[in-house]
């Protein structure tokens, strides 16, 4: 699957998310300074421009695989528009400016999906706090991935959340939305927010002597909401932060109005909802956190788009045809359908003595043999219908995976009683391999695929005239039972045909 990228421009920060050679990689987050009621042009298209630099020289990231996001810094600085442009002029790329509804769906994707739910809840509140907007969203978890009931954008986050808040208005339509949608809080609601706030409040209840938000995600430690709130109150208090309570959090003296900002916003919120009375937000109800935002959503949608695009995407799908349905939104090292796979190459890896790697920390699976001789090879799954190969030779070269590769792939779709079907392939050679290690291993196929002789290796060629004497009849009754495929599935069993004409 191709490189890409995605730049997300905050409030406070520019950051990004890139995805090279089946693995996910985060840089360090690049600060915004304020010019008065400005956010620093300077400063963003700067930092922009050094992303993309890295994520080409570095990362191997083509320029039409470049994806810039603006959100509540651009939509409401006063020089957004001017910014938006010069760095459009600059970078050669489409600056999409998210309106609020679409920057909470990302944020929601990519935050539940570097977590663990816990019970299988109905809905989630779920809360993202930035810089300059927090978004708010009840969802509806029977609806897989899920389903937005209701979500409300307040102009205000960690940036502008300082003094006190006057977002009532906001927070009653929320409120009646929630009302018309379906009334009362369900008993399995669970609260999710995406804010440093949660995070350290947290450790300083476990008393962590290190401040370790990655950590607290993982595990999973939460707070109830009670606590949450005498917390925020405590360092509230007086409407100034206690400076010693401030300190147990770890924080450098130039993020704690920041941290301010985030608390005072998150009390009102939850303050708010508490007061709702028939709608029902327990009092003991529990917080968690995540780490995953706004650039690991739209990670997320690109890598499932191009999956679906991409040349060497092999769609499985169950042996009576049915989609697997989407499985909850978990870390691929909990997902049930990594299980099967993580422990198939974990054994051919031990077998051919070559090193098994794997980025357990993303939403997809990716796992890498890094072999002897300096090759690697790529699987990689979105899902448990979505999984696919590449490779690379010891130069670091994009190549076409070897027959055994195939073979060892398509014996593990006939051990999971699975079908084979070539999707979107494009690279002739590529679906030339696959059906080979499909004819020889006897695998289920749901057609027989169309593939241009001419742009087949001579190898390849003469192993698929080798299996038309050997599967002549399995390759007539596919041919039947697919008559709708007919005309555009090419007839193995006429290559020496076609070769005289040929000549």
């Amino acid at each position: 699957m191709k490189n890409f990228c995605v730049i997300d421009i905050g409030t406070n920060a520019v950051k990004i998310k890139i995805f090279s050679n089946g693995q996910y990689y985060t840089l360090k987050n690049k600060h915004i300074a304020r010019v008065g009621n400005n956010v620093s042009k300077d400063d963003i298209i700067r930092h922009v421009q050094d992303f993309i630099k890295a994520a080409k020289k570095i990362y191997n990231v083509k320029q039409n695989n470049i994806y810039i996001l603006a959100t509540e810094g651009i939509r409401s600085a006063p020089n957004g528009k001017e910014i938006q442009e010069e760095l459009e002029q600059k970078t050669k790329r489409k600056i999409h400016l998210l309106d609020p509804r679409r920057e909470a769906r990302l944020s929601v994707l990519g935050g539940l999906n570097s977590i663990q739910l816990k019970n299988n809840p109905k809905q989630v509140l779920f809360i993202e706090s930035g810089g300059g907007s927090t978004e708010i969203s009840l969802l509806d978890m029977t609806q897989k991935p899920f389903k937005i009931v209701a979500s409300e954008s307040l102009p205000i986050g960690s940036r502008n959340g300082k003094e006190t808040l006057n977002q009532a208005a906001k927070i009653n339509r929320f409120c009646e939305m929630l009302r018309k949608k379906g009334g009362k809080f369900d008993s399995s609601l669970q609260v999710v927010i995406n804010s440093v706030a949660v995070s350290r409040i947290i450790a300083q209840k476990a008393k962590a002597e290190t401040y370790r938000p990655d950590l607290i995600a993982e595990q999973q430690d939460e707070i109830d909401i009670n606590h949450f709130k005498a917390s925020c109150l405590k360092i509230l208090g007086q409407k100034k932060y206690d400076e010693d309570f401030v300190k147990s959090y770890f924080l450098k003296e130039n993020t704690v109005d920041d941290f301010v900002g985030h608390v005072n916003v998150l009390h009102y919120i939850l303050d708010k909802l508490q007061q709702e009375k028939d709608l029902e937000l327990k009092d003991n109800i529990s917080i968690s956190t995540t780490l995953g935002g706004l650039k690991e959503g739209a990670a997320a949608e690109i890598e499932k788009k191009l999956a679906q695009e991409g040349a060497e995407v092999l769609k499985i799908k169950e042996s009576e045809g049915n989609e697997v349905p989407d499985t909850k939104p978990l870390t691929a090292k909990d997902k049930e359908y990594t299980q099967s796979l993580r422990k198939y190459y974990k054994a051919l890896a031990a077998k051919e003595d070559s090193e098994y790697t794997e980025e357990k920390s993303d939403t997809s699976f990716h796992a890498t043999l890094n072999r002897k001789d300096g090759e690697k090879l790529h699987i990689h799954a979105t899902d448990a219908n979505n999984i696919g190969l590449s490779a690379q030779n010891k130069k670091g070269e994009k190549k076409i995976p070897e027959y055994e590769d195939f073979k060892n792939l398509v014996i593990f779709a006939k051990q999971q009683g699975q079908t084979i079907s070539f999707g979107n392939i494009k690279s002739e050679e590529f679906k030339a391999r696959l059906l080979i290690a499909c004819l020889e291993n006897d695998v289920a196929l749901t057609h027989l695929p169309q593939i241009n002789p001419e742009e087949i290796d001579k190898e390849t060629s003469l192993r698929l005239k080798k299996i038309k004497f050997h599967k002549k009849a399995e390759i007539e009754k596919l041919k039947t039972e697919n008559p709708a495929e007919k005309k555009q599935n090419i007839d193995l069993i006429s290559y020496k045909k076609q070769e005289k004409l040929r000549a």
